[in-house]
């Protein structure tokens, strides 16, 4: 018996987590993970244990809740003791009538569902966010400047403009996705470009005149005309006053130790910074 059904077992319950992301190969592929009580030096503690990470072409309630067993079965899990899951806001999940949580529950009633904490405060900096135009293009622009310095020679003129500015820690610039499960590259974009910003713009300005590449010139004058703008560079310190606010609670909200007093506690906190903000 392995460690997972001695802690199971001795407590009665345990909860499931499962999340998956497109692989390379254009197929989903789904982690399955596991969350109990551990009783270690005298003190009860949640702890989280990856139990299998499966590729699947089949992405319905019922694809995945065959999956999902089988995987609890093989693990030695006991359906009786499973009192939780959680996963995203995705219809194929968390559908009344189909989706994954109905079909577990049918087979698993004090299983409870909970929409991911996390996730439900992605989609709303997510519909925040695309509201505004200026926003979404500066996002844009954050990935192009990802995207033309992501050349090993143009690279190399970034990180030799940093070791002339005397950078104590050379930088590379973040991929950006705007997608609701990576609005963490964008936090990281965003900071990496205001703390690199006249590096960034000399490199750029150095291309513009130092290279015989016609494509890297007039990428070059493009883009470091842009990130002059000021709607860009105003945009860029309201992306990084959105991330200081809800940053924080977004990673604490995927800790192991997080529960549903504790994420409503979060959430409360982070209105209250917002509005304390706002106020000034």
């Amino acid at each position: 018996m392995d460690i997972h059904n001695e802690n199971v077992q001795l407590h009665g319950a345990y909860s499931i987590i499962c999340d998956g992301t497109q692989d390379k190969s254009k197929l989903e592929a789904e982690a399955v993970l596991v969350r109990y009580v551990e009783y270690k030096n005298g003190s009860l503690l949640p702890v989280e244990r990856l139990v299998d990470v499966f590729t699947t072409g089949d992405t319905t309630g019922e694809g995945l809740c065959d999956a999902v067993l089988n995987v609890l079965e093989q693990a030695q899990l006991n359906l009786e003791f499973l009192v939780g899951q959680s996963y995203d806001g995705a219809g194929n999940v968390r559908g009344k009538l189909s989706g994954l949580r109905t079909r577990i529950t049918e087979r698993a009633p004090k299983a409870l569902y909970v929409w991911c904490h996390a996730h439900r405060l992605n989609l709303v900096i997510e519909s925040m966010l695309s509201c505004n135009t200026e926003i979404v293009g500066v996002i844009g622009l954050l990935q192009e400047l990802h995207n033309f310095f992501g050349g090993h020679k143009r690279h190399a003129v970034l990180l030799e403009m940093q070791k002339n500015e005397h950078f104590s820690r050379l930088r590379s610039l973040k991929r950006v996705s705007d997608t609701t499960r990576s609005w963490r590259s964008v936090e990281d974009g965003v900071q990496t470009v205001i703390d690199c910003y006249d590096v960034v713009k000399l490199s750029l300005e150095k291309m513009r005149v130092g290279i015989s590449d016609a494509v890297t010139v007039n990428s070059a004058t493009g883009l470091v005309m842009r990130l002059q703008e000021f709607k860009v560079i105003v945009g860029l310190f309201i992306l990084k006053l959105v991330f200081t606010i809800t940053g924080p609670v977004s990673r604490l909200l995927q800790g192991i130790s997080a529960d549903l007093s504790i994420s409503s506690t979060l959430l409360q906190g982070c209105i209250m910074l917002r509005m304390n903000i706002g106020g000034h």
